[in-house]
């Protein structure tokens, strides 16, 4: 049997190691990590059998195709075993804890108080019932009514100091909402294993202005240098977000106004943000470099400017937050960077499988969240395939503009999913109407039967509701109409 080309056997190994980390994403608890050690030093081994076997090429890419496989799965796994390794201890739920730290992130000021990252102290971590998690996030509350303000040791507050909190936390918790976001992958994902917040007794207790987290601490003086020069709080809270990430700076009513005219996505740090300031830096540094005879012959400008471009963006990144969507798009740059520089000229799918690799090596998780995948497709062939359609459908104005403001330059027609009909005009009652009794009132689902769309939850709560109040199972129907 003929042997396969290079690029194939590259794509075969990108697309097992995907493959394996999807599947072991899937597992609903996990396998001792004596397991998953095993499968990725076997699947180490079968990729370099793999390589190093000349004669069956075939066989040969088989082979270390399955050892990507597993290599993928016991990563993945072996990844997820640590993380749950820092998990809280069930038994300190609800008891005041009281430990030493520091602030690690930008406080976030909310209409009840604060809330940021707090890493813990060694010392801390250690408790009769068990080791506490490295890193939690924590809410400081200066009260629940319309009035509160925040206190004087709330108000000096900032990143990179230590302090001595009392504390009560508890596990992680996120809403259940089918194919929604999910609070709980995002604090696992970003190694935080625990919530809380900061009690009044004893009271807190800051030990020093300067212990740790350099890089968060020029972003705080860069806020409040911000805040200090700007006398207009929304013009600064959205210069903030822009300039350091801090997208809790924006007032509420700013960004209901953001989703209404589809700019929100605009004003959190994303992966646009990110490969378009690498894009400004490597034109500039290179129309620089070009100027200079020396530094032309001591590296060219195109290298310059491919390197230049991504230190830049990684410093942004950095300075910005560090934020997962930012770290993905600097592992993909570094990708193609490095693909670049080594002069391999390989097809934009081998690119993109080979940045996605990249990606899920650091973060698995990567898989999980639907952005990623939307990215991939929109660079493989969904931007194209839009670029190429005649007239896009818009439900109302906002999705119009967030259409727009895409980057989508042809027709859009903006159309709502119904019309009212002329109450003067008699219509024949829909067809479902005539099994219901008269003068039962309806709860109707019209849409789309599709899981995304929550019509099992939909379900099961209308059973909870029919079970918990017996007004409802009276004189309520829930009547589900769709397609599908």
């Amino acid at each position: 049997m003929r042997a396969p080309a290079t690029g194939s056997r590259l794509a075969a190994l990108m697309l097992a190691w995907l493959a394996g980390v999807a599947v072991q994403l899937q597992e609903r608890s996990l396998q001792p990590s004596s397991f998953y050690v095993g499968l990725a030093a076997a699947g180490g081994v079968a990729l370099l059998a793999g390589f190093a076997w000349r004669r069956r090429a075939f066989a040969a890419a088989i082979l270390a195709s399955a050892g990507a496989l597993l290599a993928g799965f016991g990563l993945t796994g072996g990844q997820a075993s640590l993380r749950l390794g820092e998990a809280f201890v069930p038994a300190l739920e609800g008891r005041d804890l009281v430990v030493t730290g520091v602030v690690a992130s930008l406080p976030q000021a909310g209409p009840n108080g604060l809330r940021f990252r707090f890493a813990l102290d060694a010392e801390s971590r250690r408790n009769e019932a068990g080791e506490l998690p490295p890193r939690i996030a924590l809410g400081w509350y200066s009260g629940f009514h319309e009035d509160a303000a925040l206190s004087q040791p709330q108000r000096e507050l900032k990143a990179g100091q230590r302090w001595r909190f009392a504390l009560r936390l508890r596990r992680p918790h996120g809403n259940l909402n089918p194919h929604g976001f999910d609070y709980e992958l995002q604090l696992f994902e970003q190694g935080v294993r625990a919530t809380g917040y900061v009690r009044d007794a004893p009271p807190p207790q800051l030990l020093g202005e300067a212990a740790g987290f350099p890089v968060e601490r020029l972003r705080q003086r860069v806020r409040d240098a911000i805040y200090a020069a700007v006398p207009d709080r929304h013009a600064a809270g959205v210069l903030a977000a822009l300039a350091v990430g801090d997208q809790g700076a924006i007032e509420r009513e700013d960004w209901e106004r953001f989703r209404n005219t589809g700019v929100a996505h605009l004003m959190s740090i994303s992966g646009l943000h990110i490969t378009m300031f690498a894009w400004l830096a490597g034109l500039g540094l290179g129309a620089v470099w070009r100027r200079s005879r020396r530094a032309v012959l001591a590296l060219p400008a195109q290298s310059a400017a491919r390197w230049g471009g991504l230190g830049a963006a990684a410093a942004y990144a950095v300075f910005s937050g560090w934020g997962v969507p930012a770290q993905r798009t600097i592992w993909m740059l570094a990708a193609v960077c490095l693909l670049q520089g080594a002069g391999l000229r390989w097809p934009w799918l081998l690119v993109l499988l080979a940045a996605a690799t990249v990606v899920t090596l650091l973060d698995p998780w990567a898989l999980r969240r639907a952005g990623l995948a939307k990215r991939l497709a929109g660079w493989m062939f969904e931007t194209r395939h839009l670029a190429g359609a005649g007239c896009l459908h818009a439900l109302c104005a906002a999705e119009r503009d967030a259409i727009r403001a895409s980057g989508h330059r042809g027709a859009v027609c903006e159309i709502p999913p119904a019309v009212d009909l002329p109450h003067a005009e008699p219509h024949a009652p829909p067809r479902w109407a005539s099994g219901l009794e008269k003068g039962r009132q309806v709860l109707l689902y019209l849409g789309r039967l599709h899981p995304k769309k929550g019509v099992a939850a939909l379900i099961a709560g209308w059973a909870g509701a029919c079970r918990a109040s017996a007004a409802v199972r009276d004189s309520w129907t829930l009547v589900i109409a769709g397609w599908g």
